[in-house]
């Protein structure tokens, strides 16, 4: 399994939201969204599990993906 970190999501971006987004890609082993709380303004972040070739694949295509108007960052975390 490969763990991919995922930044620039929306306040409204649910653990269910990406598991839809990466399913597209492979199996998704998890997806968690957290709020990180060492900056001066919280972000919110995410943390998805896939099988490497997926994960590979959802990094290719969702990197610089618009999601409900944000930017997404995603690589290997």
């Amino acid at each position: 399994m490969k763990e991919i970190f995922v930044s620039n999501l929306p306040e409204s971006a649910t653990d269910a939201d990406l598991q839809a987004l990466f399913s597209q890609y492979g199996e998704v082993t998890s997806a968690r969204v957290v709020r990180e709380q060492n900056r001066s303004l919280p972000k919110r972040v995410a943390y998805v599990e896939m099988p490497a070739k997926s994960a590979a694949l959802a990094i290719e295509y969702l990197n610089g993906h618009e999601f409900r108007a944000r930017e997404l960052v995603v690589h290997s975390a």
